[in-house]
């Protein structure tokens, strides 16, 4: 029986972009997940679970950790 994609999950490679965009800004940092949250004043919680779902974040919340983790605007743009 030939195989087929439907089982597959489907991923947006923007959600992907975010996810890594923000790993790479704490690893350039050198900072974790718990002194991010303190940083943009978003609870631990929340932040892991915006993290684990990018597309339900804020924009703010966005702004807020790319302001923080200091993003270039080039990878800012990726993003959008």
């Amino acid at each position: 029986m030939p195989r087929s994609n439907l089982c597959k999950p489907c991923t947006d490679p923007r959600e992907t972009e975010v996810k890594a965009l923000i790993a790479a800004g704490l690893a350039r940092q050198n900072m974790d997940r718990q002194h991010l949250s303190q940083k943009t004043r978003i609870a631990k919680s929340t932040l892991n679970e915006r993290l684990r779902k990018p597309r339900e974040m804020r924009l703010g919340e966005l702004w807020d950790i790319l302001d923080v983790l200091k993003t270039d605007a080039a990878d800012k743009v990726k993003i959008v």
